[in-house]
C-alpha cells in the first residue's frame, strides 16, 4: 500500500520533495496558502552554483567545497557542503533535462557567470530570472503528476497544526482560506516547506507572505529550531513600495561596479580594498562595506558600462525591473544601493535524514526552507539557497527510509550556545564521515576566523566553531 505524504508548502522546496515522492510512488498532498507562481522561489534572480567547468578553467567540486567554506568564515558543516558540491552538477543536469531554459553557451554547454566569494565562473543562470523559470519547469512536472492523480493540490489552504498521537505525527490539520472550513489531513509523513520570515520585517527583499507561523507553532509543539539569527543581508537593494526591490548580484558578476563619491571622484572602494574579487566579495562583506561608505557618502551600482549585447541576453529581467519600477536605465545611470534583508538561514533542526528526532515527534520527515543545514554559514546565497531547494530531487526512495534528497544532501545538525546575550551556532562533525560518494572524501578541516571579522563577539571562543558529537 502506498504511503500519503503531506507537504506543506508549493515553492521550489515543496514542488522538488512533491515530484520526488510522486515518482517513489507516494501519494501526495500538497498544501499552500498561495499558487506556487506567487511563491518566494519565482523571486530569485541569479543563478545556481555547480562546478560544471563549462569555460575551461579546471573548476571542480573540490574547488566549489574550498571556497564555501572559506565565505563562511568556519561557520559551515563541511559534511553538508561537501554533499552539496558533489551533487550540484548533477542536478544541474536534472533541471536542464526537466526544461529549465538555462542560458547555453555553444550548442550544448550550461553557460556560467561570476558570483561573489568564487575566483571561477560557477553559476549557472537562466538572463536575471532564473528562480522563475526553475519554478515554472517544476510546476509543470509537478502538473503532470496532478493529472495521473499522484499529487492533489490543497491551494488557498493555511497549515493550522499537527495531528499528534502522543509523540507521533499522523497528519495535519489545514483550513481553506476561502470557506474557513477546518479539514484534518492523515497521513504517513509531513513535509515542512514553508520558506523564511519576511513577512515579521517587511522591510525586506521577499514575498511578506511568508511570515514564519508554521514554523512557530511548530517551535510551540517543541519542535527544536536552529540558527535563527543567521539572517542575510544582499548588498544591493533600493526601497520600492514600502519594500525593498532586490538589484541581483548578477549585475555584479556581469560587470556593474560599485562606487560612492570622493573628492570630486567616483571611488569604486571595493576594487581598491579587495583587489583579487573587487565587486565580488562574498556578500556578508560587501554589505558591510556598502554600509560603512554610505555612512559618508551616497553609494551607487554602475551597470553603465556593460555592453549592450550583456543586458539584452543575460540581465533583460533586472533592465525591466529597473526601469518598470525605479524609472532608470541601467545603461545610461547608476543606481543607488543600500543593503537589505534577504535571506533566512535559520530553522527546524532535522538529523542528516531530514527529519525530526524520534524523541520529539516520531514518523514525521521535515524539510524546511530555511533549516539548520549549516551548508552555507554566514554566506548562503541565492545561488546556493536556489541549489538547495531544487536538492530534494534525488535518486533515493522517499519511505520510509529517507526523505527526498536523504544522503546526499547529508546535512549534520546545528545548536545554538549562548554567550554574553549572543547566540551562536555550534555545528556537530560526525566522528565517523561517511559520505554517498565512495569516490571522494572532503579535504582535512581547519578551523579559521573570518580575516574581516575584526571586532570579536564577546565570550566566543573562535578555536571551538567546531566540535566533535557522537
Amino acid at each position: 500500500m502506498s504511503k500519503t505524504i503531506i507537504i506543506i508548502g508549493a515553492g521550489l522546496a515543496g514542488l522538488s520533495a512533491a515530484l520526488q515522492a510522486a515518482e517513489n510512488g507516494c501519494n501526495v498532498k500538497l498544501v499552500s496558502s498561495l499558487p506556487s507562481e506567487r511563491a518566494q522561489s519565482v523571486m530569485a534572480e541569479g543563478g545556481i552554483n555547480a562546478a560544471l567547468n563549462t569555460k575551461d578553467e579546471n573548476d571542480s567540486p573540490e574547488e566549489h567545497f574550498t571556497d564555501t567554506i572559506k565565505a563562511a568564515c568556519g561557520l559551515a558543516d563541511p559534511n553538508a557542503v561537501w554533499g552539496m558540491t558533489q551533487a550540484a552538477p548533477e542536478l544541474v543536469h536534472w533541471l536542464l533535462k526537466l526544461g529549465v531554459k538555462f542560458n547555453m553557451s555553444g550548442y550544448d554547454d550550461v553557460d556560467l557567470r561570476n558570483f561573489g566569494g568564487q575566483k571561477k565562473k560557477r553559476t549557472a543562470f537562466a538572463q536575471s530570472d532564473t528562480g522563475k523559470q526553475i519554478m515554472t519547469a517544476m510546476i509543470d512536472a509537478v502538473r503532470r503528476k496532478e493529472a495521473s492523480g499522484m499529487v492533489e493540490r490543497f491551494s488557498h489552504h493555511s497549515f493550522l497544526t499537527l495531528r499528534l498521537c502522543g509523540n507521533i505525527c499522523c497528519g495535519c490539520v489545514i483550513r481553506d482560506g476561502y470557506s474557513q472550513e477546518t479539514v484534518e489531513l492523515p497521513g504517513d509523513a509531513v513535509i515542512v516547506a514553508t520558506g523564511g520570515m519576511h513577512g515579521l520585517f517587511g522591510n525586506t527583499t521577499g514575498s511578506l507572505s511568508n511570515t514564519g507561523e508554521v514554523t512557530a507553532e511548530l517551535f510551540r509543539l517543541g519542535v527544536p529550531l536552529a540558527n535563527g539569527e543567521m539572517i542575510q543581508y544582499h548588498p544591493t537593494t533600493v526601497k520600492c513600495g514600502g519594500k525593498r526591490m532586490l538589484i541581483s548580484e548578477a549585475a555584479r558578476g556581469e560587470g556593474g561596479r560599485l562606487f560612492a563619491m570622493k573628492d570630486g571622484k567616483q571611488w569604486y572602494f571595493m576594487e581598491e580594498k579587495y583587489p583579487e574579487l573587487g565587486n565580488l566579495m562574498p556578500r556578508d562583506i560587501t554589505a558591510r562595506e556598502i554600509w560603512k561608505v554610505s555612512h559618508e557618502s551616497e553609494v551607487f551600482l554602475d551597470m553603465t558600462e556593460i555592453s549592450e549585447e550583456i543586458i539584452s541576453n543575460k540581465l533583460s529581467g533586472l533592465a525591466d525591473d529597473c526601469m518598470t519600477y525605479l524609472h532608470k536605465d541601467i545603461r545610461k545611470e547608476p543606481v543607488s544601493v543600500l543593503p537589505g534583508i534577504h535571506y533566512f538561514m535559520g530553522g527546524i533542526l532535522v538529523d542528516e535524514q531530514h527529519r525530526l528526532p524520534d524523541r520529539v515527534i516520531r514518523r514525521r520527515r521535515v524539510r524546511s526552507y530555511p533549516l539548520s543545514s549549516s551548508e552555507d554559514g554566514q554566506q548562503s546565497e541565492n545561488r546556493k539557497s536556489v541549489y538547495t531547494l531544487a536538492h530534494l530531487q534525488s535518486s533515493e526512495k522517499i519511505w520510509p527510509e529517507h526523505t527526498a534528497n536523504a544522503g546526499r544532501d547529508s546535512c549534520k545538525s546545528a545548536r545554538l550556545f549562548r554567550y554574553s546575550g549572543y547566540f551562536l551556532p555550534k555545528c556537530r562533525l560526525s566522528q565517523d564521515k561517511t559520505f554517498q560518494s565512495a569516490e571522494a572524501s572532503p579535504p582535512e578541516f581547519y578551523i579559521r576566523e573570518c580575516p574581516l571579522s575584526t571586532e570579536p563577539v564577546p565570550g566566543h571562543d573562535s578555536s571551538h566553531n567546531f566540535r566533535q558529537s557522537s
